[in-house]
C-alpha cells in the first residue's frame, strides 16, 4: 500500500475549518488535492492549490461531457461550505445541456484510483 504523503500546508486551515463545520474530507494521496462533502454524499466540492492559495470547483455529469465538460472553477471561495454543495452549475458552464451534481459514489469510481483519494479523519 502507497503511504499518502504529507497534506500541503496551505490546505491544512481550509481543511480544519471543513471538519469544524462538520464536512467530510476526502484527500489526494499526494496531499495536495482533495474534495469535501456532507453526511448524504450526493454532491462534492473539488479544492487544491493554485498559486499556493485553495482554490475550488464544483462537479457535474453532464448528457454531453465532450461539449461542456463536467465541472466549472467557483470563481469565488465559498464563504458558506456546506451550502455550496446544492449550488447549480453556472449556465456559462453547461449551456442548455442537462447535468445533475457528482455524487461522491460516481467521484470515486472515475477518480479514486488515479487520485488515491482516502478518507481524512477530523484531528
Amino acid at each position: 500500500m502507497n503511504t499518502p504523503k504529507p497534506i500541503a500546508e496551505a490546505l491544512k486551515p481550509l481543511i480544519d475549518e471543513l471538519h469544524r463545520d462538520g464536512l467530510t474530507v476526502y484527500m489526494s494521496k499526494d496531499g495536495r488535492y482533495g474534495f469535501y462533502t456532507d453526511d448524504n454524499a450526493r454532491s462534492l466540492i473539488s479544492f487544491g492549490l493554485d498559486y499556493g492559495m485553495p482554490r475550488f470547483s464544483g462537479n457535474y455529469k453532464s448528457s454531453q461531457p465532450s461539449q461542456c465538460g463536467t465541472g466549472w472553477r467557483i470563481e469565488n471561495p465559498p464563504t458558506d461550505y456546506r451550502a455550496a454543495l446544492d449550488k447549480p452549475a453556472p449556465h456559462w458552464a453547461t449551456g442548455a445541456h442537462p447535468y445533475r451534481l457528482t455524487t461522491v459514489a460516481e467521484h470515486l469510481k472515475t477518480y479514486g484510483a488515479s487520485s488515491g483519494f482516502y478518507k481524512l479523519e477530523a484531528g
